[in-house]
């Protein structure tokens, strides 16, 4: 399928147990296996086409508000649905996100100049996970 940010391939996930939605440049190796293929009645490549492939928003998905420092600001602006201009030039954004570890990968990459405001939730998954990552660098 072609979406709005590149193509994805639909498939079922045998370690989930779930339908999954994999962005082709992003799949880093394949493997060819003897497992027979069972087509899955719950794999719809089409589903996506009117749905978050086209929108970028997963039905089911959550809104988390994050700021922006100023030094990131402008390309945040390009990219993000802004909710509020702040006088020191930073911006509040929203983000929509059905997995917060998806969330959580997007506010570390800003290398401290985002920080997750709301949900309470997504706040602790992202203190977590430092705490996680500093554990691991001080060993």
């Amino acid at each position: 399928m072609n979406g709005r940010d590149g193509w994805y391939v639909a498939s079922f996930d045998p370690e989930r147990e779930d339908v999954r939605n994999f962005r082709l440049d992003r799949i880093r190796s394949a493997e060819i296996t003897d497992r027979e293929y069972e087509p899955r009645p719950e794999v719809d490549p089409a589903a996506g086409v009117d749905g978050w492939l086209r929108t970028g928003e997963v039905a089911t998905s959550r809104t988390a508000r994050v700021w922006v420092s100023p030094e990131r600001a402008r390309w945040a602006r390009e990219e993000r649905r802004v909710a509020e201009e702040l006088a020191d030039g930073s911006i509040v954004v929203e983000l929509s996100y059905a997995g917060t570890d998806w969330l959580v990968r997007e506010v570390l990459a800003e290398a401290g100049d985002a920080v997750v405001l709301a949900p309470a939730e997504a706040r602790e998954a992202v203190l977590a996970t430092v705490e996680r990552l500093r554990a691991v660098a001080a060993r």
